[in-house]
C-alpha cells in the first residue's frame, strides 16, 4: 500500500548539492513540534577519547556494570557513544538559518538518535534518553555547576555505595580523577560528580519542556537507542529483544512455503544455514546482554512504560536487518504508518509486518530502501531510515503540548501512530526509495 503523497517530503536536488546536506541529519540538531525551531548542543563533547575510556572502564563481571549498558559487555561495539563535533552541528546550523528556521542552543548533549518521545496511555508526552547523553552533559558542562548547587542537590540524593565505587574506575579511566586520589576524597569526588548527573537531568527535563518523572533515562542498549527501541501508542514502548528475534527467525524457517523463495538465485547463499547461524548467534547475544536487556526493561516499567518485547535487530550473513530504526504517524487519509528498513531477505520482512499486526491492529508497515538495498547499506553504517530523516508534528498536535519558556515550543513527539501527521524530510535519498512509498 502506497501511503499519501504528502506524508512525504524529500530534499531538492539543490538542496541536496549544498554543504547543508548531512547523511544522519537527525543526530545534528532535533526539531519542535510544529517544525518551527530546532535545537542542538551549544558545546559538544571536548575528548571522545577519553569519553570512550571513561565509559568502557567497566568490565561486565563489575557489580552493577550493566548500568553502563553495552559499554560493559565484550561485543564489537562496546566503544561506540554518542557525540558531535563542532563542524557537524554547524552544517546543521547552516540548513536551518537557509530554511528560516531558529536554532536554540542547550546545555543538553544529546544527538537527535539517543532520543525518543512518545505519549502515555493518558497523553502525557514523555522523553527516553540514553545514558551516554547525561554523563556527556556533565562533563561537557560540570564547570558550570557551583558547589552550593550541587550540595544542595546532595541534601536530597545519596548515591548507593556501589555506584560510587563504579564511577571512582571510570573517572580515573577517562582522566578525569587524579590516579593517585583514594579513601575518603576519592570517595566525595565521585559522590559529587553523581550529584552533577542528578542535575543534568534537571537541567535536560526543563530544555525539554516535561516534567522530570517524564525524562526517562536508561541505559546504553548500543551507541544510539533509536537503533533498539521505539514508542508506540498510549505508554508501550518495542524494545529488541533476542528471544521474540529467535522465535521470529524460526517461524520463517519453519513456513514451508518460504523454501522455494530461500532457495532463489538472488540470494547467491545458502540462506537457510545462514538464518540458522543467525539463531545460534541470537542465543549468544541472548546470554551476553542478559542483564543490560533486563535492566532498561526494568527502568522503562519503573517509569510506568510498558515494554513490548520486538523482533528487531539481527544479522543474516552479511545481511544486516533492523526493524526498529523506523517513523511512526499517521497519513492525511488516516493510515496508522510504520516506515522501517527494509530487508532483501522478504519472508523477514512479511513475517515482522505479520507481528507488528498482532501487537498493534492496523498499524500498517511500509519498508523502505528495498532497491539497491539501500538501507541495508544505511545499516552497515550504523543507522537507518530514521537517521537520515528529520521528522514533526503538525500546528495541532503542537497545542497539545506545553510551551517551552521564553516562548519556545515543544520537542517534537510524533513516534507513535497517534501523531497527527508526519512530515518526513529526507536528507538526499529520494532515488533509492523504492516504489512502495510515495513521495512528493
Amino acid at each position: 500500500m502506497a501511503l499519501d503523497s504528502t506524508a512525504l517530503m524529500v530534499t531538492s536536488k539543490a538542496e541536496r548539492n549544498e554543504k547543508a546536506a548531512y547523511k544522519w541529519m537527525e543526530d545534528n540538531m532535533w526539531l519542535s513540534a510544529d517544525g518551527k525551531y530546532a535545537f542542538q548542543p551549544q558545546t559538544p563533547l571536548y575528548s571522545e577519547d577519553k569519553f570512550t575510556k571513561f565509559v568502557t572502564a567497566l568490565s561486565k563481571d563489575t557489580p552493577g556494570a550493566e548500568e553502563e549498558g553495552h559499554h560493559s559487555l565484550d561485543t564489537p561495539d562496546k566503544a561506540e557513544t554518542q557525540g558531535l563535533n563542532q563542524t557537524t552541528l554547524d552544517v546543521a546550523d547552516n540548513m536551518v538559518k537557509a530554511r528560516g528556521m531558529q536554532m536554540i542552543k542547550t546545555l543538553s548533549v544529546i544527538d537527535g538518535g539517543n532520543m525518543l518521545t512518545g505519549r502515555r496511555a493518558d497523553g502525557r508526552p514523555y522523553v527516553l534518553i540514553g545514558r551516554d547523553a547525561i554523563l556527556q552533559t556533565t562533563l561537557v558542562n560540570k564547570h558550570t555547576y557551583s558547589d552550593a548547587l550541587i550540595d544542595e542537590k546532595l541534601k536530597t540524593f545519596d548515591p548507593d555505595a556501589s555506584a560510587v565505587s563504579r564511577m571512582i574506575v571510570m573517572l580515573k579511566a577517562g582522566d578525569f580523577m587524579s590516579q593517585t586520589l583514594t579513601g575518603e576524597e576519592a570517595n566525595n569526588q565521585a559522590i559529587r560528580f553523581l550529584a552533577m548527573n542528578e542535575i543534568s537531568q534537571d537541567i535536560m527535563a526543563d530544555e525539554l519542556n516535561v516534567p522530570r518523572e517524564d525524562l526517562v533515562i536508561i541505559s546504553q542498549p548500543g551507541f544510539h537507542i533509536d537503533m533498539y527501541l521505539r514508542p508506540l501508542a498510549d505508554g508501550r514502548v518495542l524494545m529488541q529483544d533476542d528471544e521474540e528475534t529467535q522465535k521470529l527467525v524460526q517461524r520463517v524457517l519453519n513456513d514451508e512455503s518460504n523454501k522455494s523463495v530461500m532457495r532463489r538465485r538472488k540470494y547467491k547463499t545458502d540462506l537457510e544455514k545462514n538464518l540458522e547461524k543467525t539463531l545460534s548467534d541470537l542465543a549468544q547475544s541472548r546470554q551476553e546482554r542478559e542483564k543490560v536487556t533486563a535492566l532498561i526493561n526494568k527502568q522503562l516499567e519503573d517509569a510506568g512504560l510498558q515494554v513490548i518485547k520486538t523482533p528487531g535487530v539481527f544479522k543474516v550473513g552479511y545481511r544486516q536487518v533492523n526493524y526498529m530504526n523506523g517513523i511512526m504517524g499517521t497519513s492525511p487519509t488516516g493510515e496508522m504508518f510504520y516506515l522501517t528498513n527494509a530487508s532483501s531477505i522478504e519472508p523477514l520482512n512479511q513475517a515482522f509486518s505479520a507481528w507488528i499486526q498482532e501487537k498493534q491492529s492496523g498499524l500498517n508497515v511500509h519498508f523502505v530502501g528495498l532497491k539497491d538495498r539501500f538501507t541495508e547499506s544505511l545499516l552497515n553504517g550504523n543507522g537507518g531510515f530514521d537517521c537520515i530523516t528529520l521528522h514533526h508534528g503538525t500546528e495541532n498536535l503542537a497545542q497539545q503540548m506545553a510551551a517551552f519558556s521564553e516562548g519556545r515550543v515543544s520537542v517534537s513527539s510524533t513516534s507513535g501512530p497517534t501523531a497527527e501527521k508526519t512530515v518526513v524530510q529526507l536528507s538526499s535519498y529520494n532515488n533509492s526509495l523504492d516504489s512502495s512509498v510515495r513521495v512528493a
